[in-house]
């Protein structure tokens, strides 16, 4: 089953689980995903319930001088962050 995250200003929502999450005050987050090795900014991503993600997310979280990247990979869907 497909499900849509949308990015909001202020946090994501899932679409099909009434599922939204909000960023505390000063977060802010960019979405990219990967395709053909570069990352492409995104509002919108497709996902499924399937066992094996095929794709490549990235979230890049910051606080005021503060910047965290959280990266899924795809097939083997490992959540990596620096």
């Amino acid at each position: 089953r497909q499900q849509t995250l949308r990015v909001l200003p202020d946090g994501y929502r899932i679409d099909g689980r009434d599922l939204t999450r909000r960023w505390p005050d000063g977060v802010t987050a960019r979405w990219a995903i990967e395709r053909g090795g570069r990352w492409f900014p995104v509002d919108m991503v497709r996902v499924t319930d399937a066992a094996v993600p095929f794709l490549h997310l990235r979230v890049e979280i910051s606080r005021a001088e503060e910047l965290r990247t959280v990266s899924m990979e795809p097939i083997s869907g490992r959540v990596r962050h620096d």
